[in-house]
Formats: C-alpha cells, sequence, structure tokens
C-alpha cells in the first residue's frame, strides 16, 4: 500500500512522497525503507523508516514521508488494526530442549493501550514475537507476553520460577534464575546470570547488569550496575540500604 493511504485512512497531513511504499510495520530503531514507524517524542532518533508518524517532519529527513499526528502511538494503533493485523499471526519460537510447565502461557499480548484525545484507550496490537533459547526452563503459571515491536527474548539456560510475569519486549540474558511470583516490565533488559528473588518487581525498561542480584520482595525502578546487589521498595544497594537501616535505628534509639 501507499503511504498516503494511511494519510488518508488518518485523516491526517502527510509531508513527503505520497507514493511511498510501506508493506509492513516495525520498531524505529529496526525500520526499514518500505515500513512504518512512530515517534511520540520531541526529539530526533536515528532510523531507515521509510515512513514515520510523527509530531513533526525532522529538521534532518531520515525518511521521505511523514504523518503529522497530534497521537502518533494512538494513530499507529489504529493503522495497525486496519492494515497489518498479519503481523499480529506469529507462533513463539520456542527451542526443542526448553522445558514449559502445564499452564504457562506464551505469546499472549500485554496492556498495551494509548490513551486519545477524548479519553477512550486505543490497543497497539504486537506484531512481534517470543523467541525461548535452548535449555530455558519456564514453571507453571507463568505469562510470557510477545513484543509489540521489538521480540521479547529469554536467553539460553535461564530458568523461570511460577507464577511469574514477563512483560512484552523484555529482554532476558544467558543463565539467569527468575525465581517465583516475579513481575518484569515491558522492555526491561536483564544482563547474564540475573538473580531475581521472589516477589520482585522490575520496571518496565529498566537495564539490570550481568550478574546483579535482586533482593526479595525488590522494587526496581532504575537501573542495576553490573555485579551489584539491590533490596528495599524502591530497590537501592546494599551498602546503602544497611546505612540507612542503621541511621533510622540510631534515630529510633535517640527519640527514647
Amino acid at each position: 500500500m501507499k503511504a498516503q493511504e494511511i494519510a488518508d485512512y488518518l485523516k491526517l497531513k502527510l509531508v513527503g512522497n505520497p507514493d511511498r511504499d510501506v508493506s509492513s510495520v516495525a520498531h524505529i530503531d529496526l525500520a526499514k525503507s518500505y515500513q512504518l514507524t512512530y515517534w511520540s517524542g520531541d526529539g530526533e532518533v536515528t532510523t531507515e523508516a521509510g515512513t514515520i508518524l510523527g509530531k513533526k517532519p525532522w529538521s534532518e529527513l531520515t525518511a521521505s514521508t511523514y504523518i503529522i499526528s497530534e497521537q502518533p502511538r494512538y494513530d499507529f494503533g489504529k493503522v495497525v488494526e486496519r492494515f497489518f493485523m498479519w503481523q499480529t499471526k506469529q507462533k513463539p519460537q520456542i527451542s526443542k530442549s526448553a522445558v514449559i510447565h502445564p499452564t504457562v502461557a506464551i505469546g499472549v499480548e500485554g496492556m498495551n493501550y494509548s490513551r486519545g484525545r477524548n479519553g477512550d484507550l486505543q490497543k497497539v496490537p504486537h506484531t512481534a514475537n517470543v523467541i525461548i533459547a535452548d535449555n530455558v526452563t519456564v514453571e507453571a503459571l507463568t505469562t510470557i507476553q510477545k513484543g509489540v515491536l521489538k521480540d521479547t527474548v529469554i536467553g539460553k539456560g535461564t530458568k523461570i520460577g511460577p507464577k511469574c510475569n514477563i512483560g512484552h519486549g523484555a529482554h532476558i540474558g544467558e543463565h539467569c534464575l527468575i525465581t517465583g511470583m516475579n513481575f518484569i516490565g515491558g522492555s526491561a533488559v536483564l544482563g547474564n546470570r540475573v538473580y531475581v528473588a521472589p516477589h520482585s518487581t522490575i520496571k518496565n525498561g529498566v537495564w539490570v547488569g550481568d550478574d546483579a542480584f535482586i533482593g526479595i520482595g525488590s522494587l526496581v525502578l532504575h537501573d542495576v550496575p553490573e555485579g551489584a546487589t539491590v533490596v528495599g521498595r524502591p530497590a537501592v544497594r546494599l551498602e546503602q540500604f544497611r546505612s540507612e537501616r542503621e541511621r533510622l535505628r540510631w534515630l529510633l534509639q535517640k527519640q527514647k
């Protein structure tokens, strides 16, 4: 199809080449000249995308065609629902050596919605996949969501306990141990050999370095350096946690 057809469907202004071919959608980091993507930010990023749904054309054009939208993510969801739902039909790629326990849900869509000007919610369909590498184990009642525009990846040798949720587009490295009842937010990145103790939450988009240790019940809101141990809600480095506990103990004793 042509870019102009998309602009006409959305009733939006097009800047650039109206005859630009659009055959599929992709993440802005991965998009090619024949693909549509969106960008909700005010700045500019490097992309090879041929057509961009965005708030305004960039000063140095990296694509020949722009469709100007005040709500790019919302309109992108509408376009995918209308023209590109075939991209949502992929089957998860699961290694034959992976062990998937009963009641595990793999490849479901997550809560990815965009709110419109009138307050309504528009689903942004998930067009990426789930990739589970060799010797991965996933235990009962765990959910692994497929990616929206980037694949959800579980690295080689990683073990995931029961009742976990792995968000869309998360990337978990090799030989990690994700114990039971943990929540890994969408687009979070865990390095290799990361340990996540039970009842922990890792915010969407957070980066956790290799060999990090996430203590029991932690709420991880910020990136975690390689080899670091973090604990608490919100999670902080173990040294800071101990220091704060000592300070609190001193204050309590002082009030007696």
